[in-house]
């Protein structure tokens, strides 16, 4: 149908130029050699081409003959056309041959294209698995942190209310201290004229008993319980000059003093830690790694005594006060 359309377009173009349409009919004969009864051509000086067809056509049936031609004429330029085209596209397809160097890089592209989406997929994939222990441990750590901020917040209201119980503490124990120095005072004055019991010693407020046996430390503070009274607890220079006194010549005698609780750490029977020492040189040293958890106490003639630590089981005299 189309090679129709096209023969007719070119037909009317013939039309349209009739000088063409004078010249085909000169081909098949010549304009006076036609005989109008018979339609058969007359020789003339040349013998036209409808001399050899034997007909001498008129202008329709020309253009018949021009449309008929030029269709069938197309028809096989046509065919040869397509076989041709039907050849560049199947070889390629069937042989496995790229058609053009444009489209193999295109094939390259897109096969390039196709491997990277499949590492995106992977890559993405890899990273949603990734992501979401990530959130959960996100989540908890929120969790931790919210609950922690609360623990804090607890615990700093805490810290004020004890600090300011602490305050209010370090007020009432001043207010009784004072108070303890003026009782003291008031009860000194008292004791200062109360008597020792027969076989005690007073010295200023306190009365001392020095032993005449010898027992090991815990016995020894045992005996001055039983005494209503505790192993002595020297608190100045002048009881321990006093102390010395008592001692004879290069005695030991225990005295109030251990670190059985905690090692090295030195306290009275009573439980108030240390304020003034008199240790010997290097003492107290545990000697020999002995368990030496007991103080004693040293008669020297040139300086008011020292003091040693020495195993508590060795038997030895002691001072008792009250």
């Amino acid at each position: 149908m189309f090679l129709l359309i096209i023969s007719d377009i070119l037909v009317g173009y013939l039309l349209v130029n009739l000088s063409i349409i004078r010249y085909m009919q000169l081909l098949f004969c010549h304009y006076t050699v036609c005989c109008p009864r018979t339609g058969l051509p007359k020789l003339g000086p040349v013998a036209p081409l409808g001399a050899r067809f034997g007909f001498c056509p008129s202008t329709t049936q020309l253009i018949q003959i021009i449309k008929y031609v030029l269709t069938k004429t197309l028809i096989f330029f046509s065919d040869i056309i397509i076989d041709k085209c039907f050849q560049c596209f199947t070889v390629p397809l069937v042989t496995g041959q790229h058609y053009s160097p444009e489209r193999d890089q295109l094939q390259t592209s897109y096969n390039n294209m196709t491997k990277e989406g499949d590492q995106l997929h992977i890559n993405y994939s890899t990273l949603t698995k990734e992501r979401d222990p990530l959130q959960t441990s996100y989540s908890t750590l929120t969790k931790e942190r919210d609950q922690l901020q609360t623990s804090y917040s607890t615990l700093t209201k805490e810290r004020d209310q004890l600090q300011t119980s602490y305050s209010t503490l370090t007020k009432d124990r001043d207010q009784l201290q004072r108070e303890t120095i003026r009782l003291n005072k008031k009860l000194k004055g008292k004791l200062l004229g109360r008597p020792c019991h027969e076989g005690w010693i007073k010295f200023e407020t306190s009365c001392y008993f020095f032993s005449t046996v010898n027992k090991t430390w815990e016995e020894s503070r045992v005996d001055c319980l039983r005494r209503e009274a505790h192993l002595v607890i020297i608190n100045n220079r002048e009881e321990q000059v006093f102390i010395n006194g008592l001692n004879g010549a290069n005695k030991q005698i225990w005295i109030g003093l251990t670190d059985t609780f905690a090692e090295g750490t030195w306290k009275w029977v009573d439980g108030t830690p240390l304020t003034t020492t008199y240790w010997g040189d290097g003492q107290p040293n545990s000697w020999k790694e002995t368990e030496q958890d007991c103080g004693e106490f040293i008669h020297r003639s040139t300086d008011p005594g020292d003091w040693n630590d020495d195993g508590c089981s060795v038997e030895q005299y002691c001072v008792c006060e009250k």
